[in-house]
């Protein structure tokens, strides 16, 4: 495609189609994740070649003959606008005489400014592409004037629209997602919202999920992923489950820190309590020595009597 700029003819090449971003791999920290292509002097998107297939930017400001310079990826940077190189021999750095040919060459806005005219001429000037409109010129004094009215060129905003008058729209506004505006804040949905190559960065939980962290349960496993196993949910001996119940063995099974309490007999042993015997001795451990027992046949005096 061609695109009348006034007298001026600048020639667009086919822009290639925006980079899609290549899957994230989990084969390791040496494997190549694909993002889209910039300009950094790497292969951002892992096919061999380093900053290839960039679109070229647009130069902002540039008149006449440099109207459509533009700036490109060169060693991992993009390079300076340079409107004289992009005017080839069209560029003069001073207008004369000897350039009549209806053009910017010095690219100040002015065409023809150093030539001879007759007064009262009229020329057009300024791009002819919508929204501009070409102003004119009139030729005073055997000098053309600056160039007058029609609508000039502006800066390109992001609005759907070609201010700068070049043929492209939004160019060089356009966020990384390819619309106007920021671009959106990265949710946690496993789609890459921002469009910066990388899904739910900077917001996933713990666990590498969206949502909640789950509840730390007894099970052996760190549920909510913060480098400890079980923490908060073990019981007093450091297991899952309920506390063993303190039997009489010596052991303190319920580990409260005691052994075989409230399971004692009354002399303080395991077991049932011995039977008082006619012996002089408190053997029930009662505080009461030989009391009560009834006489019985088996050769003993039971009842102490």
């Amino acid at each position: 495609m061609r695109v009348e700029l006034g007298l001026g003819l600048i020639l667009w090449g086919c822009v290639p189609a925006f980079p899609s971003v290549g899957p994230l791999t989990d084969a390791g920290p040496d494997a190549c994740a694909p993002v889209i292509e910039q300009c950094n002097g790497l292969d951002d998107d892992c096919d061999g070649d380093v900053d290839e297939g960039l679109v070229p930017r647009r130069c902002l400001g540039q008149k006449g003959v440099c109207l459509g310079a533009e700036r490109v990826c060169v060693d991992g940077d993009w390079s300076d606008c340079d409107g004289a190189a992009h005017a080839g021999d069209r560029y003069l750095e001073v207008e004369d005489a000897t350039a009549c040919d209806g053009l910017d060459n010095d690219c100040d806005g002015l065409t023809d400014e150093a030539c001879d005219c007759v007064d009262g001429a009229t020329q057009a000037c300024g791009p002819d592409l919508a929204p501009c409109v070409p102003g004119e010129q009139v030729c005073a004094d055997g000098r053309w004037a600056e160039c007058a009215g029609g609508v000039p060129p502006l800066d390109e905003t992001c609005d759907g629209a070609d201010q700068d008058c070049d043929g492209v729209i939004d160019e060089g506004a356009l966020n990384a997602c390819g619309a106007c505006g920021p671009a959106p804040d990265e949710i946690c949905n496993d789609v890459d919202d921002d469009c910066d190559g990388a899904t739910d960065e900077g917001v996933t939980n713990a666990c590498g999920t969206c949502g909640d962290l789950p509840t730390e349960t007894c099970d052996g496993v760190d549920d909510d992923c913060d480098g400890t196993i079980d923490e908060g949910v073990l019981n007093a001996c450091g297991a899952c489950g309920e506390v063993p119940v303190e039997i009489c063995d010596g052991v303190d099974n319920d580990c409260d820190g005691g052994v075989d309490e409230d399971v004692l007999n009354a002399c303080g042993a395991c077991g049932p309590t011995p039977p008082d015997l006619c012996n002089g001795l408190d053997d029930d451990c009662d505080g009461t020595v030989d009391e009560g027992q009834a006489e019985r046949c088996d050769g003993v005096d039971n009842d102490c009597d």
